[in-house]
């Protein structure tokens, strides 16, 4: 399924950050984590190879490259998956690598296959939109846990969550804008 999610991160009614969450995006930051990691992968067994040449070592030359082939395949498909796994969601919380500071943290934004999700925590409000009628994020929330609530193409989300309000947009990759991309 092709989505396009922005998320606007808005601060003392000012637009503090603007990220895109799409399929496209999704592939792009894996096929860049997959050249990273073959090309440095490239370089040490290069380097490597020319120091077995320059102390004059002798290896076994089918396994020698048969063991960094494979250590720089499964390298590389890690480096594929985690940046994919990273390029489809919108985190908020206190870490360095959070797209947004809250106090807690979450995957406020899921895309993937099955669609986009939005994770409503406790101490959260605002509104959905999408449906007939604007839904209260806190009504969502049962029994003070975590709820995923999926979110289609159209629906819009206003979130309040400690000082900072968040604007969740989806659409469909045909409506999305190309030069958003």
């Amino acid at each position: 399924m092709n989505y396009f999610v922005e998320i606007a991160q808005v601060v003392n009614g000012q637009v503090a950050s603007v990220k895109t969450l799409s399929r496209r995006r999704e592939w792009r930051a894996g096929a860049t984590a997959a050249a990273f990691a073959l090309a440095a992968f490239s370089a040490a067994f290069a380097a490597i190879t020319a120091l077995h040449v320059v102390f004059h070592r002798v290896v076994n030359a089918p396994f020698y490259i048969a063991l960094w082939a494979a250590v720089a395949t499964v390298a590389t498909v890690l480096a594929w998956h985690r940046a994919l796994s990273r390029a489809r969601r919108y985190v908020v919380g206190a870490g360095i690598d959070d797209d947004a500071f809250a106090s807690t943290t979450v995957d406020l934004v899921q895309g993937g296959s099955g669609g986009v999700g939005l994770m409503v925590v406790p101490g959260m409000s605002g509104l959905l939109f999408g449906g007939r009628s604007p839904v209260a994020l806190e009504s969502l929330v049962h029994s003070g846990r975590s709820t995923r609530v999926p979110m289609g193409a159209g629906a819009r989300a206003e979130i309040n969550l400690d000082a900072t309000r968040f604007v969740v947009s989806v659409s469909d990759r045909r409506n999305a804008s190309a030069a958003a991309e």
